[in-house]
């Protein structure tokens, strides 16, 4: 939870894009990674960024420093926000390169968008009822 932003702001039933970063720590980082990022949750909270991130951190199954960075999205327009978000970001923290000292504890990272498909979904009536227009295909 210290290294996620907004998760508990997250509406999973009008999610329609999820884009899924894998981040990989370099050997002996991850104190460091850990601190950077949740300076970074601060830079968010004090410059009022709307995207949520859920930060997972894999402890079975990956490399040891292995990280999942899921951030849901209503429409892709969540994207094209992207740059102002990282501006309003850089402003918030005036000071330091929180950016640069991450990409300094990172060893590889991956990023994948995935599309929700209501056809392919099985979820609860709540969800179909809180938007049924696209939920409609997996009603059951």
């Amino acid at each position: 939870p210290d290294l996620s932003y907004g998760a508990d702001q997250i509406n999973l039933p009008k999610m329609r894009f999820f884009s899924i970063e894998t981040i990989r720590v370099l050997e002996g980082q991850g104190q460091k990674f850990a601190e950077v990022a949740k300076t970074l949750v601060g830079g968010a909270e004090k410059s009022g960024d709307n995207q949520p991130v859920a930060t997972y951190q894999v402890v079975s199954g990956a490399p040891n420093g292995t990280y999942l960075l899921l951030e849901p999205m209503e429409s892709l327009k969540s994207l094209d926000e992207a740059p102002r978000r990282q501006q309003a970001l850089r402003q918030a923290l005036a000071s330091g390169d929180p950016e640069r000292e991450m990409a300094a504890t990172i060893a590889n990272e991956e990023s994948i968008l995935f599309a929700v498909s209501p056809a392919m979904s099985y979820v609860p009536k709540e969800w179909a009822a809180a938007s049924p227009d696209f939920w409609k295909s997996s009603a059951k």
